[in-house]
């Protein structure tokens, strides 16, 4: 699916943020199966199948809760403060 929005249309207050889901039949129950937003995100922070897979279904409100602490705790490894 492509959604085609003229440059006029989003206006000028700023940051746009976007983010797409991808929904699929799961045990009998449409769910979210995938989310993207910035590349990279669910692969570089979510190191396992089981971290992807929650990332993943989980919507943009409740991530930084759910996840904000692994996020920095990379960061932190990478050296950054």
């Amino acid at each position: 699916m492509v959604l085609e929005v003229p440059n006029v249309a989003l206006g000028s207050a700023g940051l746009l943020r976007l983010w797409a889901r991808a929904m699929a039949p799961v045990h009998g129950t449409v769910a979210q199966i995938d989310l993207a937003g910035r590349p990279g995100i669910v692969m570089v922070f979510n190191r396992t199948d089981a971290d992807r897979a929650a990332f993943n279904e989980a919507p943009p409100a409740t991530q930084l809760e759910r996840f904000g602490a692994r996020f920095v705790a990379a960061f932190r490894a990478m050296g950054y403060p």
